[in-house]
């Protein structure tokens, strides 16, 4: 049986999304969400990093602006590799499997694959 590997964050994107393409020519967005959590001196800010993919990607990109408080549903993934001085290091960020844009942000247009 597999595990569940699912995750639901919340957050102000802290940059417009940059949308690239692979050498085979596959769409890929990424960005990142600020999520704040607690309050006074207990007050933190996460940065969480997320990728979106193919048509999803082009057709949702250009809505995800700097400043959008948005939902992003999608799969918690880790990119891990060496430094050239021998340092480990690890890059966690969602797989993006669906948005919410949340009240009082425009929304695109209907027929955007999302």
């Amino acid at each position: 049986m597999a595990d569940l590997n699912y995750t639901v964050q919340q957050g102000r994107l802290t940059r417009d999304v940059e949308l690239k393409y692979t050498p085979n020519g596959k769409a890929l967005a990424k960005g990142t969400i600020a999520n704040t959590t607690g309050f006074g001196d207990n007050e933190r800010t996460h940065f969480i990093s997320f990728t979106m993919w193919g048509a999803r990607a082009e057709g949702i990109s250009k809505y995800l602006t700097k400043g959008k408080q948005i939902i992003v549903w999608g799969e918690l993934h880790c990119n891990e590799w060496e430094t050239d001085e021998g340092q480990k290091r690890k890059d966690w960020f969602i797989n993006f499997a669906s948005v919410h844009f949340c009240s009082g942000d425009p929304k695109p247009k209907d027929g955007i694959p999302f």
